[in-house]
């Protein structure tokens, strides 16, 4: 079965499991009727990490699935010609 991307990343950014303080990645799995394997490496590739109580904050951005996608998008696969910089100060 194919996870639903946007779904995963808008329940573990806009949504807290009933009685519990973020998602596990067996719940997370229920939800969506995938195994947890398969939600850990979505994590892992949208490099969200919900368990991190003090690192992790619950984006208001309607948005914000959208933009981490296209982020995540040119990461994987940046355009041909693509220079990246970073910025020192």
């Amino acid at each position: 079965m194919k996870v639903d991307t946007a779904r995963l990343v808008e329940l573990t950014t806009q949504t807290k499991p009933v009685a519990a303080t973020h998602w596990s990645t067996r719940k997370m799995a229920a939800e969506l009727g995938v195994s947890a394997s398969t939600v850990m490496r979505h994590w892992h590739a949208h490099g969200l990490k919900p368990h991190i109580v003090r690192g992790f904050k619950v984006s208001r951005d309607p948005k914000f699935v959208e933009k981490l996608e296209d982020i995540v998008g040119l990461y994987m696969s940046p355009p041909e010609h693509a220079l990246a910089g970073a910025v020192l100060r």
